[in-house]
C-alpha cells in the first residue's frame, strides 16, 4: 500500500504520518539508511531515501519552514552524509543522528531556497521513501499514459438494426474507438491503482493490473499504432512505474498514468500492440487480469520427424513386386560382304605361221 501526503510549507504541530503496515518494536535492530539522492524535476524536487528494511517516519515544518523527516530507530550508513546543492529549489539536507536511551533516531532537514508544498510517499515495502517538492502555489502537472489523443467518441445511440453502426456488446473491441463498460463493481471500489504486472509472455501474455479494490473500467481500441486502452474511473495511480516492457508476441509493452485528477480521478493503463488481439478481462477482488492469446496463425500439421521420408520411401519399395526381367532381343548379324576381284585376262597370243 502507499501512503501519500501533501502539507503546505508552513510552521505549526508537528503532524505524525506513520503507515501502519511500517511500525517496529524498539527492541528491533536499527534500520541503515543506505542512499539520499535529489535529482531536480523542472521547477520541484524529488528526494529518495532508500533503507535496508521498512522505515517509520515522521514529517513536519520547523520554525524557518524548513521540511523535516524524523526516522525513529534508523541510523546512516557509512557512507551517507551532508548533501549541499548549488541550485534548484532545495539548497541541502542535513543528516543528523540522535540517540537516546531507547533506540536511535536520523532526522533529515531539508532547506529550500523557496516556500514549498511537498508529498511524501513510501513504497509497499516501506523501505523507500520519495519526498516531492515544490514552490508553494505550483500545480504540478499530471503525467499521462497516452498520446494526446481526442477523447474517444461515446457510442452512438441506439438504432434500428437496419440502419446506424452497431454498438459492441461487453467485450467486444472490434470496433475502434468505441468504449466498451465493464460490468458494475459488486464488492470494495478500488481507489488507487499500485501495480502493473507480467504473469506470461509466451503462447499467450497475462498482465495483471493490481489495485486496492475491484476496478470500474471503461475500455476500448485505438488503431495506427495498435492499442489496448482501460480505463480505471475513480482510481489515483501509485504505481512507482510508468512503463512495463512485455515483449510478447502481442503486447510490446504497456504505459501507467494519471488521465485525470481528483476530484474525479481516472488512471490509464495503455497496452502497446504489435497486432491487435481481442483480450479477455478477468476482474478479481484486487485487481485485473487481462490476458491476450497468441498472435499468430495455428499450425495446421507438423512436420514429420528427421528420415521418416527415408523410411517411408523404404518400405513402400520393399512391399513392390521385383521387376521382370526379359532377355534381349536377337540381333540378326549378316555375313560379311567381300568384295570379288576383277576378272584376270590372259592373252595368248598367236602362233607363226611360217612363210611358204
Amino acid at each position: 500500500m502507499l501512503l501519500q501526503v501533501a502539507c503546505i510549507g508552513s510552521g505549526g504541530q508537528r503532524p505524525r504520518s506513520v503507515p501502519a503496515s511500517n511500525v517496529t518494536t524498539a527492541q528491533a535492530a536499527p534500520v541503515e539508511i543506505q542512499r539520499l539522492e535529489a535529482v531536480d524535476r523542472g521547477p520541484g524536487v524529488e528526494i529518495d531515501v532508500v533503507a535496508d528494511r521498512a522505515l517509520v517516519w515522521t514529517s513536519y515544518r520547523d520554525q524557518d519552514g524548513n521540511l523535516v523527516i524524523e526516522l525513529p530507530n534508523a541510523v546512516p550508513g557509512p557512507e551517507l552524509g551532508d548533501l549541499a546543492r548549488t541550485r534548484g529549489l532545495v539548497s541541502a539536507i542535513d543528516v543528523e543522528r540522535l540517540e537516546d536511551a531507547e533506540r536511535p533516531l536520523t532526522r533529515l532537514v531539508i532547506r529550500t531556497r523557496d516556500d514549498t508544498e511537498h508529498a511524501l510517499t513510501a513504497t509497499p515495502e516501506g523501505t523507500s521513501l520519495r519526498v516531492e517538492l515544490y514552490p508553494a502555489g505550483y500545480e504540478a502537472p499530471v503525467e499521462l499514459a497516452y498520446e494526446p489523443l481526442s477523447e474517444p467518441p461515446s457510442p452512438p445511440p441506439p438504432a434500428a438494426p437496419a440502419a446506424g453502426p452497431v454498438v459492441p456488446a461487453a467485450g467486444d473491441y472490434s470496433l475502434p474507438e468505441v468504449r466498451v463498460q465493464g460490468p458494475p463493481v459488486t464488492g470494495v471500489a478500488a481507489s488507487r491503482l499500485t501495480r502493473v504486472e507480467v504473469l506470461a509472455a509466451d503462447e499467450e501474455t497475462l498482465i495483471r493490473v493490481a489495485g486496492d479494490g475491484e476496478f470500474a473500467y471503461t475500455a476500448f481500441r485505438l488503431e495506427n499504432p495498435d492499442r489496448f486502452v482501460l480505463d480505471l474511473e475513480g482510481v489515483v495511480n501509485t504505481s512507482l512505474r510508468s512503463t512495463v516492457t512485455v515483449g510478447g508476441e502481442v503486447v510490446e509493452q504497456v504505459r501507467i498514468g494519471q488521465f485525470k485528477p481528483r476530484p474525479e480521478p481516472v488512471s490509464r493503463v495503455v497496452f502497446d500492440l504489435r497486432t491487435f488481439v481481442p483480450p479477455v478481462i478477468e476482474r478479481g477482488p484486487d485487481g485485473l487480469l487481462v490476458r491476450f492469446a497468441s498472435g499468430l496463425p495455428p499450425v495446421t500439421a507438423e512436420a514429420p520427424p528427421a528420415g521418416a521420408i527415408e523410411e517411408e520411401e523404404l518400405s513402400r519399395m520393399a512391399e513392390a513386386p521385383p521387376p521382370v526381367e526379359t532377355p534381349p532381343e536377337p540381333v540378326e548379324v549378316s555375313e560379311p560382304m567381300t568384295e570379288e576381284a576383277p576378272p584376270v585376262v590372259v592373252e595368248v597370243p598367236e602362233p607363226a605361221v611360217p612363210a611358204p
